[in-house]
């Protein structure tokens, strides 16, 4: 189990004992909290006609070519302005690279 995992099942557990006379708030509340801890730990495309990111560098992005086909790829940002052949229509951070574990 991840730590996010970890620490979403320990507010759900805070969040029942606290509702715990309240019903229709403590299930709401349990499953927006899911949701959002859900949402923190997914990596997930933002569209750049909601907003593009606000640090200079290296993202991985989807792209529509001439022909309409959409595929992924990373592409630089800078001052407003996608360096990459094609049409951005989507953004993402890169994730973290890989680290080995010491044995």
């Amino acid at each position: 189990m991840s730590l996010r995992e970890e620490q979403c099942k320990k507010v759900c557990r805070i969040l029942d004992n606290v509702l715990a006379n309240r019903p229709t708030e403590r299930d709401s509340l349990i499953v927006a909290t899911r949701n959002a801890f859900s949402a923190l730990s997914e990596p997930h495309w933002i569209p750049c006609s909601e907003r593009l990111p606000e640090v200079s560098g290296c993202y991985l992005v989807s792209v529509k070519n001439d022909h309409e086909r959409r595929y992924s790829k990373t592409a630089w940002f800078e001052k407003d302005t996608w360096f990459a052949r094609q049409d951005v229509i989507a953004w993402m951070p890169l994730p973290e690279p890989m680290r080995m574990e010491k044995q």
